[in-house]
């Protein structure tokens, strides 16, 4: 059995996502600091736990 990294098998899964249509983001770009802002785009959502 070959063995796969966890990286490759990541940007495997991002590719397939954006294949068929998603979009995908760095993490730390979309995540809320401690303040409930986000570094450089607007959050989706006001807080994490509101997620539906």
């Amino acid at each position: 059995m070959s063995k796969i990294s966890e990286n490759t098998l990541e940007q495997t899964a991002l590719d397939w996502l954006e294949f068929f249509g998603w979009q995908t983001a760095f993490g730390s770009d979309i995540s809320l600091d401690l303040f409930g802002h986000t570094s450089k785009r607007r959050a989706a959502r006001p807080e994490c736990g509101e997620v539906r």
